[in-house]
């Protein structure tokens, strides 16, 4: 009888998978869900209390199949050089996730929207990659820091997460953005093993088709490219709003309703304004991102090397949310609010012509990849920038404290992990010296 219990409350899960996921899981019906599995509601209630518990199930039985795999996969090959091992965790990756399209799509709703509660459950999953990650980049001769390795650790997750998405990538856009992933896709095997080819490449070799071309003066563009706080807009009344009301609420009761009465309006009359709170956010940000880039250009126009442009972009981009740490407080609420902040086709047209040095970099052969890869590199900066700096907890006024994480960045991007371990050698190393934990 338990036995039979247990095959339904699986089913119900795996039935949840796949029909939440169409929608990226930012709507998680009830009713739906009894639908696809031709019950009632009252019978799924029989099996779950409710649907939190639902989701609190999926994200164990997540966690333990994945675990499982990890398993597997660590006691295979934990001893192998860094350069085989991102070859195999790679292949590993893009093999599982195909083969559990739904666990993908579960991956990536919990990276995007993850609550306190589930990020302290996945990090079971992070520390089993650390755990063997860790030893290898270090017998590499990667230097004994733990920022510099905890950035290392992030770039290899990342740049296989990220390349791993693009094999849902619906075909009517060349966005990588979440609305524009279909997790029912089939890919071929071509297209799996393409993938697994650029995503290895890059993360170990990086972006740029050259090493000889990265001796750029750091120091000169950090002066000339951080965005001071003078030069930001004034504080917007929403994104303020929003800031209150998080700080008194916590992220996941932070409601409309409540940032309604702080602006000192109803919620009709917001809606008078705005379609929605996607609309709200939106224009919003929108705002910001003109701004963002109108100063970006003043500095890019001065520059003239490709390496020069990537790098001057890097601090643009971290200094201005350095000094605007709102709009990292507004994206959060978003993730945590499940409120999807989808540019229109149009919008990111705008965003990208601006920075066309990335097109001529990949055309001229300065960069790895065709220009059919601009979209997703573009992208793919913004993105290993802003998921490091999304994290940022409080205004930091000495930027100084920034620059070992965007040097860092513009290294491991333009030359990838073996690349910046060849640059950067831990001092004193002794050749074929093992990495030996400390007990």
């Amino acid at each position: 009888m338990k036995k039979l219990f247990n095959q339904q409350k699986n089913r119900i899960l795996e039935a949840a998978f796949r029909e939440w996921s169409k929608t990226h899981f930012t709507k998680t019906s009830l009713t739906a869900l009894a639908k696809e599995l031709n019950l009632s509601k009252a019978a799924l209630y029989h099996y779950f209390a409710n649907k939190d518990h639902i989701l609190s199930s999926m994200t164990e039985k997540f966690i333990n199949d994945m675990a499982g795999s990890l398993d597997a996969f660590i006691a295979r090959y934990q001893n192998n050089p860094l350069h085989n091992l991102i070859k195999q965790y790679n292949a590993f990756l893009f093999n599982y996730f195909h083969e559990h399209p739904y666990y993908c799509a579960f991956l990536h709703a919990y990276i995007m929207r993850s609550k306190p509660e589930q990020a302290r459950q996945f990090s079971q999953l992070q520390q089993k990659i650390n755990h063997v990650f860790t030893p290898a980049l270090l017998n590499a001769g990667h230097i004994e820091d733990n920022e510099s390795i905890e950035l290392s650790l992030r770039f290899i997750q990342l740049t296989a997460f990220f390349w791993l998405m693009q094999l849902f990538r619906s075909k009517q856009h060349t966005q990588s953005h979440s609305h524009f992933l279909n997790f029912s896709k089939q890919a071929s095997k071509e297209s799996i093993q393409q993938y697994i080819r650029k995503s290895r490449e890059y993360c170990l070799s990086g972006f740029a088709a050259s090493l000889s071309h990265h001796e750029i003066d750091t120091a000169a563009i950090e002066k000339t490219s951080w965005i001071q706080a003078s030069e930001m807009l004034k504080a917007d009344r929403i994104f303020s709003a929003i800031e209150q009301v998080i700080s008194e609420e916590g992220y996941t009761k932070a409601s409309v309703e409540k940032i309604t009465t702080r602006i000192g309006i109803n919620k009709s009359s917001l809606y008078f304004y705005f379609k929605n709170k996607n609309d709200m956010l939106f224009k919003t940000i929108k705002r910001e991102q003109e701004h963002f880039i109108n100063l970006t250009n003043i500095r890019l126009k001065k520059l003239n090397s490709f390496d020069e442009k990537l790098y001057s972009f890097i601090i643009a981009l971290t200094s201005y949310t350095v000094n605007n740490p709102g709009m990292i407080t507004v994206l959060n609420w978003a993730r945590y609010q499940n409120v999807g902040i989808a540019l229109p086709h149009q919008e990111l047209h705008k965003i990208f012509s601006k920075f066309d040095y990335i097109s001529d970099a990949l055309e001229h052969g300065s960069l790895r990849g065709g220009k059919e890869d601009f979209n997703a590199i573009f992208v793919f900066i913004f993105f290993l920038i802003m998921h490091k700096l999304r994290e940022l907890p409080v205004k930091v006024k000495d930027h100084s404290n920034y620059l070992p994480f965007t040097r860092q960045i513009f290294s491991l991007f333009c030359n990838g992990i073996t690349g910046y371990i060849s640059r950067n050698k831990k001092p004193h190393q002794q050749k074929g010296k093992a990495y030996v934990k400390q007990q």
